[in-house]
């Protein structure tokens, strides 16, 4: 059923008016909660809180909280003493020596036994950048 208005604001009211009353209307349902830790509000829907905690936080300092520590100390992890090192400085001076020379990245990759992406970010001093050759 259609029906007519005498001017375009009845008719926008009328539609707005319909819209606010629709049943699945997202932002009629919402529920406004702050953060714990910012203290900054936003809305999320009912099925989302959950009343066993106490403290509830936004998607910034949710993602903030799940991210790791790391172990790295700068300069106690470098070269050989990094647990995960396949080289040694000496043969990292090899590799960038034997480049200079004129060895393809791929035969030095199958000599070394390690990737042929690790041998060019050694020559190019992307990787074991402390080693001065």
């Amino acid at each position: 059923m259609t029906r007519h208005f005498e001017n375009s604001d009845q008719a926008r009211a009328a539609a707005l008016k319909r819209w606010s009353d629709h049943p699945k209307r997202f932002n009629k349902h919402l529920v406004t909660i702050s953060c714990a830790k910012c203290k900054k509000t936003y809305k999320t829907q009912p099925k989302n809180v959950n009343d066993k905690y106490d403290k509830h936080y936004c998607r910034a300092c949710r993602k903030k909280n799940y991210s790791r520590p790391t172990a790295y100390k700068p300069g106690q992890c470098l070269g050989e003493k990094n647990t995960n090192a396949k080289l040694t400085e000496k043969e990292v001076i090899a590799i960038r020596f034997l480049y200079k020379e004129g060895y393809s990245f791929r035969y030095l990759a199958k000599r070394y036994q390690v990737q042929i992406n690790t041998i060019y970010e050694i020559c190019s001093f992307r990787r074991w950048k402390h080693i001065v050759s």
